[in-house]
């Protein structure tokens, strides 16, 4: 990551990882509706583990950005959003596991909601940043 942003530059990995999540949030929902809950093991998973690894660029390259303005106090400000992301997922997490019986299908839409969840969360911090 820190090579890869060093190279092209945070906002653009935080933009290519964004569209690639969001790219393919419907396709597994698709796929995933298509199969009846019941994808191939050899598409579900490839397209769950890329979808999962733009989190892997988003998350920490989001919190570094978010950091910038409150650079003299970033290690109780990191410490305090990551308390909270860790929170709201457990939340997230216990509510997603108990729907999920024989089908990943609530797991397929629960990808994309958080996809455009996080689209939307960066679009209305950008702009409020610019006002």
């Amino acid at each position: 990551n820190g090579r890869m942003v060093e190279r092209v530059g945070m906002h653009a990995m935080i933009r290519v990882a964004l569209v690639v999540t969001l790219a393919l949030g419907p396709i597994l929902v698709a796929v995933t509706m298509v199969a009846d809950g019941r994808p191939s093991f050899w598409v579900f998973v490839p397209m769950v583990a890329v979808m999962l690894s733009t989190g892997m660029f988003l998350m920490p390259n989001l919190n570094s950005l978010a950091m910038t303005p409150v650079g003299h106090i970033a290690g109780a400000a990191s410490a305090f959003t990551s308390a909270v992301r860790i929170g709201v997922g457990s939340v997230i997490a216990a509510l997603a596991t108990s729907s999920i019986r024989d089908t990943v299908t609530p797991f397929a839409w629960l990808l994309l909601s958080m996809s455009v969840g996080a689209a939307i969360t960066i679009f209305v911090v950008n702009r409020l940043a610019r006002a």
